[in-house]
């Protein structure tokens, strides 16, 4: 498994390096990577680690892949935590007007509808998808983000509170 994130994000990334750094090697570090984005010539750099490839792991890829693809567990309404959806918000979620933007853009039709069905049965969430260049985004409206707050903010790092936060 691997973690990585823009540079801009490294407090962050540092709180998640310290959930799994006894997950790695003695001698594992953070790396500096610097890549090209070809549609743009835009350089840019992230930080990133890998953890050993342990047994315990083993269940999650069972979960989350089928032959090589991601996928969205039948059980993701079991599995996705109030920390789990905290996580996804400030791994994927991007301030969206008054709302929140979750991407999606791995999963299926199928594995997207039981994404937005947990958030809004499990999460009591209002929900829906929108498809920006044929890229789907769960979008997470205005008048539940009082809501989401109460449930993820205690458990994202401050730096990433702005995704969230109310515009002033």
């Amino acid at each position: 498994m691997f973690g990585q994130t823009s540079v801009e994000h490294k407090a962050y990334y540092e709180s998640v390096f310290k959930l799994f750094e006894p997950y790695c090697t003695a001698d594992i570090k953070s790396y500096l990577k610097t890549w090209t984005d070809k549609r743009n010539g835009k350089v840019y750099q992230s930080l990133f680690f890998a953890t050993m490839a342990l047994p315990c792991f083993n269940p999650f890829r069972e979960y989350f892949y089928s032959d090589g693809k991601k996928i969205v567990p039948s059980n993701i309404d079991v599995l996705l935590t109030d920390i789990g959806l905290a996580h996804w918000i400030m791994d994927d979620g991007s301030k969206h007007g008054k709302g929140l933007h979750l991407n999606v853009y791995a999963f299926s039709e199928e594995d997207i509808k039981r994404l937005t069905d947990t958030l809004s049965n499990k999460f009591g969430l209002k929900c829906s998808v929108h498809t920006p260049n044929g890229k789907p985004r769960i979008y997470v409206w205005a008048e539940s983000m009082i809501q989401l707050r109460a449930i993820v903010k205690h458990y994202m790092h401050p730096t990433m509170h702005y995704k969230i936060d109310e515009i002033n």
